[in-house]
């Protein structure tokens, strides 16, 4: 018998064509553009948002962040809208949200420190580790 040949049982064909019924790659049928289209939609969920069993009220984290879903289909880090909400205002682009005890999940009001800048806050941390003055950056906006 040649090498990687062999026979198989009729047992384990009928195992096999169990097991592959409906697989047409198993079966070596190629598809056309039209099909594989039609396939690769095919596993997409029919629910979306609040009818879908994997909704968590449009929460996530991304980079470690909690992040949460907004009308018009983006994200916005929740530490941003706490902040927000507590002024009052939308938060200007260059403003920075720093977490007091670097717990980035820690998204309390209490927890949050709203910076004019990021040069200062990037000030703010030198002062934390010792490498600058304290006196020569202010933290305030």
């Amino acid at each position: 018998m040649p090498t990687g040949v062999y026979k198989r049982t009729e047992e384990t064909k009928e195992k096999m064509r169990i097991r592959m019924k409906g697989n047409i790659y198993a079966l070596g049928y190629k598809l056309t553009g039209k099909q594989r289209e039609k396939k690769s939609k095919a596993h997409i969920g029919k629910t979306v948002g609040e009818k879908n069993g994997q909704w968590n009220g449009g929460e996530s984290k991304k980079n470690g962040y909690n992040i949460v879903l907004q009308p018009g289909g983006k994200y916005k880090k929740k530490s941003h809208l706490v902040m927000e909400k507590h002024l009052g205002r939308l938060l200007m682009p260059e403003e920075v949200v720093h977490h007091i005890n670097e717990d980035i999940l820690d998204d309390r009001i209490e927890n949050l420190r709203l910076f004019g800048s990021k040069s200062k806050h990037t000030a703010y941390h030198h002062k934390l580790r010792g490498n600058i003055n304290s006196d020569k950056f202010s933290t305030s906006r």
